[in-house]
């Protein structure tokens, strides 16, 4: 279970797949104007493997922290 949610600021994280042959193939990129564990609060996992590609910056919060902002604010789960 991821215990923290990272906003960068800057750098890349790469998410990835891997496969059974023990493989990985980059499925998605995080940047500044993304979040990784952002489906955390929700189901408690992260997506993919994560890994960074270029150092930077970010912002975190617990897990926790947010996940009861999101309770406490319904509005936050609810998704145009």
């Amino acid at each position: 279970m991821a215990a923290r949610i990272y906003f960068p600021l800057s750098g890349m994280i790469s998410l990835l797949a891997v496969m059974q042959t023990s493989e990985a193939i980059e499925t998605g990129i995080i940047g500044a104007d993304g979040l990784l564990g952002g489906d955390a609060p929700i189901n408690g996992h992260l997506f993919a493997n994560a890994t960074v590609q270029l150092e930077g910056s970010a912002l975190t919060i617990l897990r926790q922290l947010l996940a009861n902002a999101a309770i406490a604010a319904s509005r936050l789960l609810s998704f145009p």
